[in-house]
């Protein structure tokens, strides 16, 4: 299984176990299409890229690891793993200890 944190609107994160982590799943935990955005070399947080435009609810703030530049992330989200892949980044599940920081980040 692949654990991924689950970041809804209003909702504390929790840890999700998937089956897999394809577009089509990626796209339905987002509720449409995705947008990445770095917290660090090793993980990812998606979310809707198209939210702002839907008026979805404000998520929360975050730090994009390579700018410093804070975001606002609106709609639910989710973050993975990710790891250089021949064709660029590719997603993976959370390691436990990734689990930890980035819950303790976010609560």
């Amino acid at each position: 299984m692949i654990k991924v944190i689950q970041m809804k609107v209003g909702k504390q994160p929790e840890v999700i176990e998937l089956e897999r982590l394809d577009l089509d799943t990626m796209q339905t935990l987002v509720d449409g299409y995705i947008d990445r955005v770095a917290l660090s070399t090793t993980a990812s947080l998606y979310c809707n890229e198209l939210g702002r435009l839907k008026g979805m609810p404000m998520n929360r703030i975050v730090e994009r690891w390579y700018d410093n530049a804070m975001i606002t992330i609106v709609g639910d989200a989710f973050i993975c793993g990710e790891k250089d892949g021949e064709n660029g980044c590719v997603s993976i599940g959370l390691t436990d200890n990734q689990i930890a920081k980035w819950l303790k980040t976010f609560n």
